[in-house]
């Protein structure tokens, strides 16, 4: 068990928050887990697009082109389009773009 005030990083201590991601390398039982030891979005993982305004709300999937966790800007590849577009990582599988 690290102190928080020795904690460097992002770490999680809700389970939820993490559940689905995968590990980019090895966590031992009882270690911090961080925001760089696994990722909510990985390279190539087919992901959901999102893009709302007031009143309209678009869904569609895409293909991740790069690692990323909550918060991480990333570009993604629709799936039906072929177009390369920035989304936020809103969640595990999940990326939200402006429109």
């Amino acid at each position: 068990m690290i102190e928080n005030r020795f904690q460097r990083g992002v770490s999680f201590t809700d389970p939820q928050q993490i559940i689905g991601s995968k590990v980019k390398h090895t966590v031992k039982a009882g270690d911090v887990i961080q925001a760089n030891d696994i990722c909510l979005v990985c390279r190539n993982d087919s992901v959901l697009i999102r893009a709302s305004q007031t009143g309209l709300a678009i869904v569609t999937t895409g293909k991740a082109l790069s690692d990323g966790a909550i918060g991480d800007e990333i570009r993604i590849q629709n799936s039906k389009s072929k177009r390369i577009i920035d989304g936020v990582i809103t969640a595990v599988g999940e990326v939200s773009v402006k429109y």
